[in-house]
C-alpha cells in the first residue's frame, strides 16, 4: 500500500554530521564516527534517575534533545534531563532513530515535545512474529529526505523474519523499492541513499537508490560472494569494515565499494558492535574487550569486560566499560577515566552530540559528560 502524508517545513541540517547512516546521533549502530573533538572533561554528571537500565541514550546533533531507549519502552528528554514526554511502551523488536527535529519509532514519527508528527511508514509484509523460533536479524533501511539536501538514517530490527528494505522519500511514504534476503544479514546505508547488505550466507549486495522505471527494483546491483560468513558490517570512507565470528574471537575484514575483500585480521574476542571507524585507516573494534586495527595490522587488543565504543572524527574513543567512561587517545592511551556515581554499570554505548558533550545511561541514571 501507498500512503500520502503532508509535507513538512523545510528543517535546517544540523552543522558537524560526519556521516548519514546513523541509527542515531553518536551511538555505534551505524554510526563509525561523529564530527567533533574530545573535551576535557570535569566527570559524569548524573542527570536523571533512571527506573530500568536503558540500552541506548540517544542525542540530536544540536544536543537539545534526546532519548533513551529501554527496549520495551522510550522516553524523550531535554538535555536537561527533564522529560518532554511520558514512558512510551513499544515493541522490543524496534529501534529508536534520531532527526533533527523529531524522531521515528517503529516507522512512526514522534517530536521532541513528545507530540505525535505526520509521518509513517506503511510497511509490505511487516515483521510480525517475536515469538518465532527461529531467531533472524535483518535490517529495515529508512531513507529520509529534507529540501536542501539527503540525509539517510537505517533502522534496524534485530529479532524478525523478512528482511525488505524500504526507502520512503521523507513525509511521503511510498515505497522506493525492496528486496528480500534469505537468512541472517545487516545493512547500512550511504550518504548518497546506496545501501548495502551483507548476508550471512556470504553474499554481499550494493543496492542503488533509483529503482527501475516502473518497477519495486533498484536501478543498479552490485553483487559479490564473499569467502566468509558476515554478520555485521560498518561503511567507512572507501570501502566497508565487516565482521564474522571465529572458534576464538572475531575476524574484522576489509571491503572496497565493489565487496572485494582487501584483508583480514582476527580478534581475539567477541565483538558486540558493528566495526568503528577511526579515520585515517583504522579501524577499532568492540564488544568482549576492545582492539584496534590499521590498514590491515592490528596495533592492540585487550580481551576484558563488555565494553561499547565511539569515535570522534581524529580517532579518540570514547568507551564505556563496566562503571567507567573512558576517553582513549588514538594511540591507546587512556586520557581519562570518568566513574559513575555510585559504581554501577554503565549500560549504553556513548552518544556524542556535535559540541563534544557524552551522554551515556547506567543501571540507575542518566549520566553526561562536559
Amino acid at each position: 500500500m501507498q500512503q500520502e502524508g503532508p509535507r513538512a517545513p523545510t528543517v535546517p541540517q544540523p552543522q558537524g554530521e560526519r556521516t548519514a547512516y546513523f541509527h542515531a546521533w553518536g551511538s555505534w549502530l551505524r554510526s563509525s564516527s561523529v564530527l567533533g573533538r574530545a573535551l576535557q572533561y570535569g566527570g559524569l554528571n548524573p542527570v536523571q534517575p533512571l527506573e530500568t537500565p536503558p540500552r541506548f541514550v540517544l542525542v540530536n546533533a544540536a544536543n537539545t534533545h534526546g532519548a533513551l531507549d529501554f527496549g520495551s519502552a522510550f522516553q524523550v528528554f531535554d538535555t536537561r534531563g527533564a522529560p518532554t514526554s511520558k514512558r512510551v511502551e513499544k515493541a522490543d523488536r524496534f529501534r529508536v532513530i534520531v532527526h533533527a527535529d523529531s524522531l521515528l519509532v517503529g516507522g512512526f514519527e514522534m517530536r521532541w515535545d513528545g507530540s505525535p508528527g505526520t509521518f509513517s511508514i506503511d510497511l509490505v509484509n511487516p515483521p510480525f512474529a517475536p515469538e518465532s523460533a527461529i531467531q533472524v536479524r535483518h535490517a529495515y533501511v529508512i531513507a529520509a529526505y529534507q529540501t536542501g539536501g539527503a540525509r539517510t538514517v537505517p533502522y534496524e530490527s534485530f529479532q524478525v523474519d523478512v528482511s525488505d528494505f524500504y526507502l520512503p522519500e521523507r513525509w511521503k511514504t511510498r515505497l522506493r523499492w525492496t528486496r528480500s534476503h534469505a537468512g541472517l544479514g545487516a545493512a547500512a546505508i550511504h550518504d548518497d541513499g546506496q545501501v548495502a547488505v551483507v548476508t550471512e550466507s556470504g553474499q554481499f549486495f550494493r543496492y542503488s537508490l533509483d529503482r527501475k522505471p516502473n518497477t519495486t527494483e533498484p536501478a543498479h546491483t552490485v553483487e559479490s560472494k564473499l569467502s566468509f560468513e558476515p554478520y555485521d558490517l560498518s561503511i567507512l570512507d572507501s570501502g566497508y569494515a565487516v565482521l564474522s565470528r571465529a572458534d576464538s574471537g572475531t575476524v574484522l575484514h576489509r571491503l572496497d565499494p565493489n565487496g572485494k575483500e582487501l584483508w583480514r585480521v582476527a580478534i581475539p574476542f567477541e565483538a558486540t558492535q558493528p566495526p568503528v571507524d577511526g579515520g585515517k585507516g583504522r579501524v577499532y573494534v568492540a564488544g568482549k574487550g576492545f582492539a584496534a586495527v590499521e590498514d590491515g595490522k592490528l596495533l592492540y587488543a585487550h580481551p576484558g569486560d563488555q565494553q561499547w565504543a565511539t569515535a570522534f572524527e581524529d580517532g579518540t574513543v570514547a568507551l564505556a566499560i563496566g562503571p567507567e567512561l573512558r576517553i582513549i587517545d588514538r594511540d591507546g592511551t587512556i586520557r581519562q577515566s570518568l566513574r559513575t556515581k555510585d559504581g554501577e554499570r554503565l549500560t549504553t554505548p556513548p552518544a556524542i552530540a556535535s559540541d563534544g558533550t557524552i551522554w551515556v545511561g547506567s543501571e540507575t541514571t542518566l549520566y553526561h559528560a562536559r
